[in-house]
């Protein structure tokens, strides 16, 4: 946790990696405990679910949900506060997908004619990308296929 919290590491603190079939309790996450907690709410690969249900326990499938894909990272923070799971700065990279960063903050859908291609392993610079450049640059953070990242979070001055 102090590697992330020093934003060396790309995922965030206060963020997980959720899996196909992985149960979670709120406040075990939250206090960096494991996933898999008795006291918890069953995600499955594909399942939607509200926050308000999440934090009380009850049903995972209500209308006004949010999609859970399997190995979606999510803000522990943002459910608290009955926001979207997304952060709204934060994306998942996947191999070959594009995005801009204002669609990114806005919450909208990542791929964008107005973006920067990020492939598998490829570099980038989190002010080159603000602008649309190119993501190959020296001053960089690799980003691996299935990365998720914040891009005002995202320190690229560390080594990892």
């Amino acid at each position: 946790i102090d590697t992330i919290a020093s934003g060396q590491e790309m995922m965030e603190p206060n963020s997980i990696r959720v899996e196909k079939g992985d149960s979670f309790d709120k406040n075990k996450i939250a206090s960096g405990q494991d996933m898999m907690e008795p006291n918890s709410t069953y995600i499955e690969n594909e399942d939607s679910f509200d926050k308000n249900k999440i934090a009380s326990g009850q049903d995972m499938m209500d209308p006004n949900s949010t999609y859970v894909e399997n190995g979606d990272s999510f803000y522990i923070d943002t459910i608290a506060s009955g926001q979207e799971m997304m952060e709204p700065n934060s994306i998942r990279v996947e191999k070959g997908d594009s995005f801009d960063k204002n669609k990114i903050a806005s919450g909208q859908d990542m791929m964008e004619p107005n973006s920067t291609f990020v492939e598998n392993g490829d570099l980038f610079d989190k002010n080159k990308m603000g602008i649309g450049q190119d993501v190959r640059e020296p001053n960089s953070t690799p980003v691996e296929n299935g990365d998720s990242l914040d891009i005002y979070k995202l320190d690229v001055t560390k080594p990892n």
